[in-house]
């Protein structure tokens, strides 16, 4: 079974959301910011990333309009939400394992 979130050098690669998993790798040079937002009962750690030419096109053409809408914000950033429902973390160290990784491809 391969794993629903792998974080490298490279960026994120997540298959816990239908957006996330269509998005593909989301590179560390594209991901402003990271946050954590609660959604009902579930915790979501929320990408807010640039440059959604690249990752849109690929996204609407696994899901449908209805999922797609609303993933822009008024910016013109893209939203991707990850769960970490079904991992074996909890957001918390889901959001501490990214910001983590992200500072230090920052650096480079």
């Amino acid at each position: 079974k391969s794993p629903l979130v792998i974080v490298n050098n490279e960026g994120i690669t997540s298959k816990t959301t239908a957006v996330s998993k269509a998005a593909g790798v989301i590179r560390w040079t594209d991901i402003m910011d990271v946050n954590l937002e609660k959604m009902g009962a579930d915790t979501l750690v929320r990408l807010t990333v640039d440059h959604p030419e690249q990752y849109l096109p690929l996204i609407k053409k696994k899901l449908s309009a209805m999922v797609t809408n609303g993933l822009v914000d008024p910016n013109g950033h893209l939203l991707i939400n990850l769960t970490a429902a079904e991992l074996e973390i909890d957001a918390a160290e889901l959001y501490n394992v990214i910001s983590k990784f992200r500072k230090e491809n920052e650096q480079k």
